[in-house]
């Protein structure tokens, strides 16, 4: 169960990133306001951290105070039971504070699913791993066993039923239709280099509808392997111009 220990100051030496929480993070396109801010007022909201002062949220203000050499910093101090739970608040806090578009809800959702179904993936090949230990070894491999590709094959169907229960359950004021998340996920599938480009447009992103309508393009012309014909700065800029 999640709860909030305390909130203090530490040192910013002690805090810590962490990859795979952080690549889950919309870009942030207030970064020289909250500079700004910070530069004036200080922190008016703390970083939040796990018990091991692992940053859940607050990774551009833990890099705006790098940037200006702040050597103290307030957190926020959560326990969990693990990082299922993590992975709830770091959500949770992204929706609060991001004020994100309905696309960038549903690419955010999509990997925190993504993210716990690999967990859950871990969990399951440790447990037939220490199941196989205690075997002989001409029975260490058995045919009922369960491996990560087993876990993985899912219909499409069952991966929108998972993150349509995701965003009920995290954000259920937000309606997004089933056709959004086929879309999304169909693009995730047969374009996966395209998922990157999604997002908000005031952020030089696109929405999922027109994201759709580029792999639908692309596929009638052969091209969905675009991304490995044109320099990525060029592909970038194909993308998301709105003359591209």
């Amino acid at each position: 169960m999640v709860n909030l220990i305390t909130t203090t100051k530490v040192s910013i030496d002690d805090i810590k990133e962490v990859p795979e929480y952080k690549e889950l993070m919309p870009e942030n396109n207030s970064y020289e306001e909250l500079k700004k801010s910070i530069q004036q007022l200080g922190f008016l909201d703390p970083i939040t951290v796990n018990k091991n002062y692992e940053i859940l949220d607050g990774y551009t203000r833990y890099r705006i105070a790098k940037e200006l050499g702040i050597k103290e910093v307030p957190v926020e101090i959560y326990e969990t039971s693990g990082k299922e739970e993590e992975l709830d608040i770091i959500t949770s806090f992204n929706l609060k504070r991001r004020h994100l578009s309905k696309d960038e809800i549903v690419a955010l959702i999509d990997k925190i699913t993504e993210k716990k179904k690999a967990l859950k993936t871990q969990i399951t090949e440790k447990f037939e791993e220490q199941k196989n230990e205690i075997k002989d070894e001409q029975n260490s491999v058995r045919g009922d066993r369960i491996s990560s590709t087993d876990v993985d094959k899912i219909s499409p169907t069952q991966e929108s039923a998972e993150i349509k229960e995701e965003l009920k359950r995290l954000v259920p004021d937000v309606q997004i239709n089933e056709q959004t998340i086929r879309k999304y996920l169909q693009i995730k599938k047969e374009l996966p280099w395209l998922i990157q480009y999604i997002g908000d447009e005031k952020k030089n992103k696109i929405g999922i509808t027109k994201a759709y309508d580029i792999y639908l393009l692309l596929k009638e012309k052969n091209l969905l392997d675009l991304d490995k014909r044109l320099p990525k700065s060029e592909l970038s800029s194909l993308i998301t111009d709105k003359y591209g």
